[in-house]
Order: C-alpha cells, then structure tokens, then sequence
C-alpha cells in the first residue's frame, strides 16, 4: 500500500512514528532571563529603600513593636506586595537554617523562633561607653534582615536563572520528524521542499524542523529511493550508519540496513559525492548508472558470500573489497533496474546467497525465517517475483535446491532445512 505524506503530516497506517520536541528560539530565552533579573534587582532595591519597614519588621520578630507598630507594619505590607514577597522569602530562608536533610516541624520552628526571641530580649551588662542594648538589638536584627533579604533576593535570581537555563537546554532540543515502515508495507512521503521519497519495508527516515529552512539533512536506515529537487544553495544530504551522500538535485537510491552484509548507493541520473566518516577513504562522485557498494563493517567473509565465485581450497577465504563502484544491473525480461525494482513491488535478485534472500524475504513478506541447517546459507538463487506470496516464492526455489520449509504459529515463523 503506498501513501502520500505532505508537510509532516505522517500517516499512522504506514507504521510512521512522529516524534516532537518543542522549539524556542534564542533570543525569546535571553530577554527572558534579562527582565526576569531585572525585576527581580527592582524589587530588591525598592525594599532595600523601606528602612522604617525594616525597623518595624526587626522590633516584631524581637518581640518590641508595639501594637501601633504591628499596625503600621501591616499597612506597609497592604501597600506594597513586594515587601510581602520577600518577606516569604526571608523567613523560607530563616527556617531553613535549622533543617539538616529532614522535614521540620511547625512546633520546631516556633521553638526555634523563641528561643532567638529570649536571646535577644535577654538584657545584656554594659560597660560605661556601651551603647544602649536594646537599640543595639533592633539594628543588628535591621542589619541581620536586610542581610537575609539581599541573600534571598540574590537567591531568587540564582534559582530563577538556573530554572530559565534548564528549561531551555530542554527547549533547544529540535523538533525530530520520524517516517517508518513495518515488514510487509512501503510507503511515499514528500518533504517540505517537494523532495519525493519512496521508503522500503523495515525503514526508517528522520528529518528535524530545519530541515529547507536551514539545510537539507536527514537520517535513513533501510532503504528508500530519493527524487530530490534542485537547490544549488541547499545541498541534500543523507546520512547513513556507513556513508554520507552528497547531492544537488538528482535521484538515487539507497539501501542501508545494519544487519545486512553491505550497503549501497546506486545513482539513476544527476550526480552524487559520497563520502565515509571514520574513514581514511577520498570522497567519490558517481556517474548515472554506476552503483556504490561497501561493507557495513571491517571483514573478512566466506567465499560464498562474495558477489563473484571463485575455486579456492577448503576452508580458505576471500576478503571482498570494503567499497568498489560498478554498474547498476539489469532484469533481461523488461530492461528495469534490479536495484529499484522493489518500487515496481518486484523482488528480483540474481545469484543471492540464500541467508541475505531470506531478510529480503523477512521485510517483504513480514514474516520470521530461520534456518536449521547452516549449510543452506550459501546457496545461491536467482529469481523474480512480484505477486506470489511467501510459500509460492519458496517452492519456486525448491526447483533451484531440494531444501525444505515448515510454517509455525499461524504461518509467522518459516524454518528452512536441508533433510
């Protein structure tokens, strides 16, 4: 079943998988922490200037305001709810003093509260040139709070900024758009920039929200052929987990899944530069019609599973090439070209070792395949198919090689052996 995707509309019945991140821009997130400590410092100069609030707030925590002074207090606090505020802020500051790790009390609190009350309401001796104690009192526990109430204000812009700055290396994350395809199903989307993909079974796209803003850049694993719209200014890149394609304007193909043997590259018209992060390996530009093959990882393999036999003795083995470049092959019957034969919703492979043929098979049909006998891996088979379902496909093989196949669990899980 093939779709059409438009502008990060993602159809769910294609298995696709949108993930969001919100977004914010820089500049929102600056002037936010700028006016954020700005009013902050505002409203801590403005209670810095009320020094007959301080007096009267120090004589009522010291126990010496008298009932008028408790008034006038309360009036300063009706006035102006920013000295409300940092007054909260104070005595979150105070009370927090006397925790060490674990919740305190009220009744803690208050005790603590008194305590400091009856030390500072305690007389003190004074010497002949000691000034009064009881002013001595009120303007140390003035100094004490206007002292606090810096530290708190001071505070509040440190925790403040913290949270802003939090929040937005929460926000910076870009926006990921995610386009998947389950075994058994392909499906088209168009990119914001009129970009056609086609993506294969068991694939995966990702593309951010800067994506024809910014750059072109996006993420493949699997496989999916691209008609890409010219943009002299904007290159269009894919990233896989082995190669990174480079293009202008063209169409190509690509197919890399991590568990298969290699991945490939393979240029219809146009041009592409491919390149090969973590290796020491000079780009290359390929012509229409030249296809790009290298190995998903460092190895040497089996003979058997070269592109091109050979006689070799017993047990020795032939190291394929990490990356070559060849010409694309075609199917005799029609002249189509076997790598994008799977848009045509034709399977056809030429000489296919029998272990890679059956993950093809295992995409295309969505079913489990494994083998009981390990020789059978090496066996080679050329075919096409197109409408056949997956027992059809397996005893057309059979007509290559005698092997033999059961189905389990309702047709899920197909073993494959030799006798």
């Amino acid at each position: 079943m093939v779709g059409v995707i438009t502008d990060h509309k993602l159809l769910p019945q294609f298995g696709m998988q949108p993930k969001i991140i919100p977004v914010k821009k820089n500049i929102y997130f600056f002037l936010r922490v700028f006016f954020t400590i700005l009013r902050l410092y505002h409203l801590y100069k403005k209670c810095m200037e009320q020094n007959r609030f301080w007096d009267l707030l120090a004589k009522k925590k010291s126990g010496e305001a008298t009932p008028e002074e408790q008034l006038e207090l309360k009036q300063y606090f009706i006035q102006n709810a920013a000295l409300v505020e940092v007054t909260n802020q104070i005595d979150a500051l105070w009370n927090s003093s006397f925790q060490s790790g674990e919740e305190v009390s009220k009744q803690q609190t208050a005790h603590a509260w008194s305590s400091i009350q009856q030390k500072i309401s305690t007389p003190i001796p004074l010497e002949p040139d000691t000034a009064i104690a009881g002013d001595n009192s009120r303007q140390s526990i003035k100094m004490f709070y206007r002292m606090v109430a810096a530290a708190a204000v001071f505070l509040a812009i440190i925790s403040t900024g913290w949270f802003l700055i939090r929040s937005h290396q929460k926000d910076q994350q870009v926006k990921q758009n995610i386009v998947s395809t389950k075994n058994g199903s392909k499906s088209k989307i168009e990119l914001p920039d009129g970009t056609q993909v086609w993506l294969n079974a068991g694939s995966k796209l990702i593309y951010d929200e800067n994506y024809g803003k910014q750059y072109r850049k996006l993420q493949l694993v699997g496989e999916a052929y691209f008609d890409v719209v010219h943009n002299a200014e904007m290159p269009f890149i894919v990233k896989t987990g082995v190669m990174d394609i480079k293009v202008l304007g063209t169409a190509f193909n690509v197919r890399s899944y991590p568990d298969d043997v290699t991945s490939e590259a393979t240029l219809i018209r146009g041009s592409i530069e491919v390149s090969f992060p973590g290796k020491q390996v000079n780009k290359l530009v390929l012509k229409p019609r030249e296809k790009i093959t290298i190995l998903n990882k460092d190895s040497v393999l089996p003979n058997a599973l070269a592109s091109q036999p050979s006689v070799q003795s017993p047990g020795q083995v032939k190291s394929i090439p990490a990356i070559t470049v060849s010409a694309l092959t075609y199917n005799n019957a029609d002249s189509s070209v076997i790598e994008t034969s799977w848009m045509m919703h034709k399977m056809i492979f030429r000489r296919k070792d029998f272990g890679a043929l059956a993950k093809d098979m295992e995409r295309w049909f969505n079913v489990s395949i494994q083998f009981e006998d390990s020789t059978l891996l090496t066996k080679k088979f050329t075919g096409t198919f197109k409408n056949e379902n997956i027992k059809e496909v397996l005893i057309a093989l059979q007509l290559s090689y005698p092997f033999h196949f059961r189905f389990e669990k309702n047709g899920d899980n197909v073993y494959i052996y030799d006798k």
